[in-house]
């Protein structure tokens, strides 16, 4: 069986055998289709990733020769290739750390829909529950594809940087789930251990900090709980000069009052204790105080953000489309959120689209569009135009 994990270093084996993988563009051509499963994309959208500097020809000739390859070294060949296209090939050969962690904490969401409403099956599917909570949070061996780049792609490792946020946060809330889980039976060990599993992962989060104040006190331990508030309270101001959060302070008075009552060990069938706070809620404003820090520290390009907000202040703004481009790692990036920024006090809607994960094509385009608005026509849900505008508003060349 040809096994990948991609959760932490990146290996491939065939069952307990390290697979020599013919080169690094071969492993990151397997790890990113692995990744983007439930997509096809266009050959030319590989080799604009993986070889950005080459012409069409030479990239297709190098794709070529690493599909070959890939072909000779593995096992099972888990790709698909149709027409011009390409895509991960899904079969019982193959088994991926990722597709396994996303079957685990799905299943565990739907089982929660499902026997929401029947009493008499909420212990057995509590306890399958965590089960599979913990299967979940066992794949996580670190940070997706740890360690792994592509020489000469900024794209691919844009696309890395993404996908480590993304696959982390997924971990962090099975281990919101978990803490949830084993608090609610008055496991404070296990709860204790995964929120701290989680604070060392990301200290920023103070939904774990709280979490780890609560269980410190609720097993006994108000030092602990009250020297968490300060290693949160630490941790902020070092990192984003600003203070915990006002539920967080709150917290910290309770239990340095005392006033913070200590609930008894529920009996069993456990049942879903109240959050300190909702995650989403949590996330919403670290994203705020995270934006802040960043305007914070963005300095310069004041001409590039006079001329936008100008034409963002005109009834007909002076251009269609405004370029920008430059070597990687000089900005381009965060002056696109400042641009959004702009957007947002003026009123504006601003949508991003990522080229890298669309296809470049006119239907590419208002696909990518209507998963954004939400919107059969995602032209009906922007602000609206004058007919004579859509063309060159939307037009795209390929």
């Amino acid at each position: 069986m040809l096994r990948l994990r991609l959760l932490g270093a990146p290996s491939v084996l065939d069952d307990a055998r390290e697979i020599y993988m013919p080169s690094q563009k071969a492993q990151a051509l397997l790890c990113y289709l692995a990744a983007e499963a439930d997509r096809s994309f266009a050959r030319g959208q590989i080799i604009a990733l993986l070889w950005e500097e080459s012409s069409e020809r030479e990239g297709r000739n190098s794709l070529s020769t690493v599909l070959t390859r890939l072909r000779q070294s593995l096992p099972v060949f888990p790709l698909r290739a149709e027409g011009d296209t390409l895509a991960w090939q899904a079969t019982s050969d193959v088994w991926v750390d990722l597709h396994e962690f996303q079957s685990a904490s799905h299943s565990v969401q739907l089982a929660r829909g499902v026997h929401a409403g029947d009493p008499s099956l909420r212990q057995d599917s509590a306890a399958q529950r965590m089960q599979r909570l913990e299967q979940a949070a066992g794949l996580y061996r670190g940070d997706f594809l740890d360690g792994f780049s592509v020489r000469d792609s900024a794209s691919y490792d844009e696309w890395l940087r993404l996908e480590r946020e993304r696959w982390q946060q997924r971990w962090l809330n099975v281990l919101d789930q978990l803490i949830e889980g084993y608090a609610a039976a008055g496991a404070w060990p296990q709860a204790l251990e995964h929120a701290r599993r989680a604070t060392t992962a990301d200290p920023l989060q103070e939904r774990f900090h709280r979490a780890l104040m609560q269980l410190h006190y609720q097993a006994g331990d108000r030092a602990a709980a009250l020297a968490q508030y300060r290693i949160c309270r630490d941790v902020l101001d070092r990192e984003l000069g600003v203070e915990p959060d006002v539920e967080t302070s709150a917290l910290y008075q309770s239990i340095a009052e005392g006033s913070l009552e200590r609930g008894a060990r529920p009996a069993a069938p456990p049942a879903p204790i109240p959050r300190a706070a909702p995650a989403a809620a949590g996330a919403a404003r670290l994203g705020a105080r995270l934006a802040s820090a960043r305007r914070r520290s963005f300095v310069g390009r004041s001409d590039e953000l006079a001329v936008f907000a100008d034409a963002l202040a005109e009834e007909d703004p002076p251009f269609a489309v405004l370029h920008i481009y430059g070597p990687g790692g000089v900005g381009k990036t965060s002056l696109l959120s400042e641009f959004a920024r702009l957007c947002e006090q003026a009123g504006v809607p601003a949508l991003t689209l990522d080229g890298r994960n669309i296809q470049p094509t006119p239907d590419g385009v208002f696909n990518a569009l209507r998963e954004l608005t939400g919107a059969e026509d995602p032209l009906d849900a922007l602000t609206p135009v004058r007919p004579s505008d859509i063309d060159q508003r939307v037009h795209v060349d390929v």
